[in-house]
């Protein structure tokens, strides 16, 4: 098995236990739905080696501890690969904005260095790319600019910012509302070349001093700018970490000061739901204190922007946003515990519920099912905190929230779907039945049995060896539970557990995945044990 198949199938099982679809996910980590084909690649097993820059938010996102990720990888031992990658740039340019971006440890694993430099060369591309989309400047700065170009072309980026700065000096001359805009573009450039070689620092300083030129002439221009600047810090961060989205934080607050809830609503409320998701992500990230705060100030954020963002004047964008303050609300509630816990979550289903005021089955069926899948997601975390009556409670409203959605995430129509969601329900079922106990219990672990083999349905071991063994571990889990609860065939069901555990370790190596090899040959101990005591 692959890196790319194991982390896939990884990313894949901690998604469907939050409750999200891919397109969920997308929107998540990358504000960007169609991003969720490539999640759906990435599940398959269709991306052998995937670029750090896509997985990494992504496993953030998800929390996936890092000993699992580490346990998909190849022995070191594995001989590197001596091909370049196949980017279309000369490799001694690569390996400058290797050495520049601070990319020279010589034992980095091969396809992550593989899968940087793509992403690099992709940033690079883009740059040449903007710079010859720049609108024609007077004929003074055009050979200073054709000079910058060239030198972006080999590669030479500070000879390349010394001819921009010429060309600025030039536009801002005429101090004239289309000399600062021009000069504001060429600052812009010189930003994301910054950018390219990863200092985040002095990109922010670039992208700065371009949006302040154009302010003493149109402060429309300005905050346009810096909102823009958010999306640009926002999607760096997201593929390479650092500060960037601390920067597109304090970017998308600049353009506040302008774009007023009294003078721009609409834009308002659009920046306010734009840096709501900066600071989840970033919050996401940091965890801890830090992280909790941060997530705060995503939901208020959110908040804010539903007061433009209403249900009578503006009811789809109303509905996604209160999806996005759910899960914002979700993520806080899971990261505090507690009472102020178990009250977050409680603010989540109600937003969530909002949401299906909207998204009906009838007008929206597919977000209708997606949300009703979320909800079951919140439902169920609520009623596992809580515990007790109201608890069970919950987590019976969590069950019929996700067979709602199984009316809609059919096998025929949407196969993956109803895999993952026919695998949450089984959670869902095994957690009733063992908080009840009794018949009753035993009955609802039947149910979450029967569940999860559905789930095998799609799961296949031929298709997705990873998925299919977790859920075989999971199976083996719930006849356990059974086993604590049905005196009258302790040893029957046990026999089944351990049929289950030891079909997941035909694919739980001790090599590729110790971690859940470890975990599923204690497993395998304990019920062998257990009959052994029986005898």
């Amino acid at each position: 098995m692959n890196f790319g198949t194991c982390v896939g199938a990884l990313i894949k099982s901690y998604r469907t236990a939050q409750g999200l679809n891919a397109k969920d996910l997308a929107v998540e980590v990358f504000q960007d739905e169609t991003k969720r084909v490539r999640i759906s690649e990435l599940e398959n097993g269709k991306v052998a080696n995937p670029r750090a820059s896509t997985i990494d938010p992504i496993i953030d996102n998800l929390n996936i501890p890092w000993e699992e990720i580490d346990a998909c990888r190849k022995p070191p031992s594995e001989p590197k690969p001596d091909a370049p990658p196949d980017t279309g740039l000369p490799n001694d340019l690569l390996e400058n904005l290797a050495q520049r971006f601070g990319i020279e440890n010589p034992d980095q694993p091969p396809a992550a260095r593989t899968a940087f430099l793509k992403e690099k060369a992709k940033d690079y591309k883009k740059l040449k790319s903007d710079m010859a989309e720049l609108p024609s400047g007077n004929e003074r700065t055009t050979n200073v600019r054709a000079a910058a170009e060239e030198a972006i072309g080999r590669g030479d980026f500070e000879e390349a910012r010394a001819r921009l700065d010429d060309a600025i000096e030039i536009e801002v001359r005429d101090h004239a509302l289309v000399s600062a805009i021009k000069a504001a573009d060429l600052l812009d450039l010189k930003g994301k070349s910054h950018l390219l070689e990863g200092d985040a620092e002095l990109a922010a300083e670039q992208f700065q001093r371009g949006a302040e030129m154009v302010k003493p002439f149109d402060i429309d221009e300005f905050a346009k700018r810096r909102h823009n600047t958010g999306i640009e810090f926002y999607d760096h961060g997201l593929r390479y970490g650092g500060k960037s989205l601390a920067f597109a934080i304090s970017a998308y607050e600049a353009a506040l000061e302008v774009r007023t809830r009294a003078d721009h609503p609409v834009d308002w409320a659009m920046t306010q739901n734009n840096l709501a998701v900066a600071l989840y992500s970033q919050g996401k990230r940091l965890g801890g204190e830090e992280g909790v705060a941060l997530l705060g100030r995503s939901v208020s954020a959110y908040e804010a922007a539903l007061e433009v963002r209403t249900r009578a004047d503006h009811p789809v964008q109303w509905a996604m946003t209160q999806n996005n303050l759910a899960v914002a609300l979700r993520s806080q509630g899971e990261h505090l515990g507690g009472e102020e816990g178990v009250a977050l979550l409680g603010r989540s289903v109600s937003a969530y519920e909002s949401a299906l005021e909207v998204r009906t089955r009838a007008d929206h069926p597919v977000d209708w099912a997606m949300t009703q899948n979320n909800l079951a997601v919140a439902l169920y975390s609520q009623g596992k905190r809580l515990g007790g009556e109201e608890g069970v409670a919950l987590l019976g409203r969590s069950v019929s929230a996700y067979e709602a959605a199984l009316e809609v995430r059919t096998r025929a129509d949407h196969p993956v779907d109803w895999a993952a969601t026919q695998n949450n329900l089984a959670v869902a079922l095994r957690s009733l039945g063992e908080h009840l106990g009794g018949e009753e219990g035993v009955a609802l672990l039947g149910r979450s049995v029967s569940a999860y083999e559905s789930a095998l349905e799609v799961r296949t071991r031929a298709d997705h060896p990873v998925d299919w063994a977790m859920t075989q571990e999971n199976i083996a889990i719930a006849y356990e539970s059974m086993a604590e609860l049905d005196l009258d065939n302790v040893s029957g069901h046990l026999q089944q557990a351990l049929v289950h555990v030891e079909l997941c370790l035909e694919i739980f190596d001790p090599t590729h995945m110790a971690f859940n090899f470890e975990k599923a040959s204690s497993l395998q101990k304990w019920i062998e044990a257990k009959l052994v005591a029986l005898e």
